[in-house]
């Protein structure tokens, strides 16, 4: 499937397969391995590894919508202001869901795809988007639902609380490494796909060194002055 297809069949809502996609979310955050081998029984019968839909794109956009409509409700801002923050997260959820997509659809098949194969036996961009929708599904269940449990707590300036959240944001973006290398890790053309997990050491010594420093790791772009007032 083309992304053009992909993108157009969006705003077909009858003929996508929601109870699939609810399927795969539930599944990835009780037994990821057990979608991925769903996935490897999907390329035996689409002859692609890619989601047949974007069904689940639309779950994670929700999911969005939500999260943020719970912060900013927390923080009291007016109407139109939400639409404003809305709109903005969104569009800034794409551009990173498709710059990071395009750096591991990138280094996957530069430096990790078996040597002597054919050139058109690759990564599928579409299904590097996926594994990206994949793993943030996680990160955002850890990273800004957990969080937001515990707001009172984590916004009382206190180094604990820093430690606190800090630990929240290594913990989500280790679900995602670990969700990504298994979606890659499936694919038998490539090797050495344990090197994404490798990633950790980095934003370890990131979270390591940001809390010393008595500093937040990463903060939302669209929350950050509604966290500083």
């Amino acid at each position: 499937m083309s992304v053009w297809e992909y993108t157009r069949r969006v705003f077909r809502l009858g003929e996508l397969d929601f109870d699939y996609a609810f399927w795969q979310a539930f599944n990835l955050c009780l037994s990821p391995s057990r979608v991925y081998r769903n996935t490897k029984y999907h390329r035996q019968t689409k002859n692609q590894w890619a989601r047949d839909d974007p069904a689940f794109l639309l779950i994670i956009l929700y999911l969005v919508v939500l999260i943020d409509l719970a912060y900013l409700v927390c923080f009291q801002v007016a109407f139109f202001s939400i639409l404003g923050y809305l709109l903005v997260d969104v569009i800034y959820f794409l551009f990173v869901s498709c710059l990071l997509t395009f750096a591991f659809w990138l280094f996957c098949n530069r430096f990790l795809r078996l040597p002597g194969r054919a050139a058109d036996i690759q990564v599928e961009w579409l299904y590097a988007f996926d594994v990206h929708c994949n793993g943030f599904l996680l990160f955002a269940l850890v990273n800004y639902v957990l969080r937001y449990v515990f707001l009172p707590f984590m916004y009382n300036k206190s180094w604990i609380a820093l430690f606190f959240s800090n630990t929240l944001y290594f913990a989500s973006t280790c679900y995602y490494l670990y969700i990504t290398f298994l979606g890659y890790d499936i694919l038998p053309f490539l090797r050495r796909t344990h090197y994404l997990l490798y990633l950790v050491l980095p934003i370890a010594v990131w979270f390591l060194s940001f809390t010393l420093a008595g500093r937040e790791c990463w903060s939302r772009p669209s929350f950050v002055s509604l966290i500083d007032d």
